[in-house]
């Protein structure tokens, strides 16, 4: 038998091959002794088609975990790879392939497509992890929580998601050190105002929160204080051109009367959290101001890409001129 688990999302990549190697150890190797985790980036054909083919000692099951081969390239490269898993014990051998990979990138790659004309179907078993959207990121926090013993508010978590992002690496260290925190009753959004480092959208609200009231001072300090921080600029400025697409966005859908921050989400595939403060924003900026923002960025957006200004000079014009 064949189990890959792939996807993006590296943290529950790695979260669900340790949870099948234990589920493994539990039922067919206390001992450990059948279990054998190799390097697919630095292994030799020969050293996979050996660890395939060795039997189970003292046990009915053997497990051979590879960590990474689908990092290996070329179709030729890959077909002793693919000839060893086609010749596997697949009654006795169960060999997990763990990578954290796209589902684009591991469809086109020539392992999977060898092994899955060589093998049938039901002796390959998949699990994908892609980057979690809003909705599954938000209930993967509270689900994460609650496993700590601890309830997280649900404008907690909103915020929780909008400041962190998917990388669930970090998210999942967040959640550790509120759980820490909170010694008694639920996770609040302002444990996660006082705990989290805020994520560049949030400081993306911010500076255009500041540009729209025409508060150059605020908006220059926070501009700076994230260049000096070490934010790259260009980060930075597609930051800003997604918020401006988002705010023109949401601007004509109430021109138009034809949606609120659902409609926004759904388009763009916002956080809902993200979506609100964005409706919230717009009706808070003149049409014109919102206008002229748009307009600095593509203009700065311009000025780089033809070369006549460095990134940090551009997002300084963009505040000079949103004004």
């Amino acid at each position: 038998m064949i189990i890959l688990v792939s996807g993006e999302d590296g943290y529950r990549v790695a979260q669900k091959r340790d949870e099948l190697v234990a589920a493994f150890r539990a039922k067919f190797d206390p001992s450990g002794m059948n279990i054998d985790v190799k390097d697919g980036s630095a292994l030799s054909a020969e050293e996979m088609s050996s660890a395939v083919r060795t039997q189970p000692f003292l046990s009915t099951r053997r497990m051979v975990v590879v960590k990474g081969l689908f990092s290996r390239k070329g179709v030729k490269a890959m077909e002793p790879y693919a000839a060893a898993l086609a010749a596997h014990d697949a009654e006795r051998i169960i060999v997990l392939l763990s990578d954290v990979v796209s589902e684009e990138a591991l469809a086109k790659h020539p392992l999977k497509k060898a092994f899955q004309k060589a093998l049938p179907k039901s002796s390959i078993v998949e699990y994908a992890y892609p980057p979690l959207t809003p909705a599954p990121l938000r209930a993967w926090i509270a689900e994460e929580a609650a496993r700590a013993g601890r309830q997280i508010m649900n404008d907690a978590a909103d915020l929780l998601a909008v400041s962190v992002g998917s990388d669930l690496w970090r998210m999942s260290g967040e959640v550790a050190k509120l759980v820490a925190w909170r010694t008694d009753g639920p996770i609040t959004r302002e444990d996660v105002e006082q705990l989290v480092e805020r994520h560049l959208e949030e400081n993306a609200f911010a500076f255009t929160d500041a540009v729209g009231a025409g508060d150059m001072r605020t908006g220059a300090a926070l501009l700076e204080r994230e260049l000096q921080a070490g934010s790259d600029a260009f980060a930075l400025l597609a930051m800003l051109i997604r918020q401006a697409r988002l705010l023109a966005a949401a601007r004509s859908l109430i021109d138009a009367d034809s949606g609120g921050p659902e409609a926004l989400a759904a388009s763009f595939g916002v956080h809902p959290f993200v979506a609100k403060k964005t409706f919230a924003q717009v009706r808070a900026l003149p049409a014109a101001r919102i206008r002229r923002f748009h307009d600095a960025i593509y203009e700065a957006d311009a000025g780089i890409k033809r070369g006549r200004f460095a990134p940090e000079d551009a997002l300084r014009q963009i505040l000079a001129k949103s004004t």
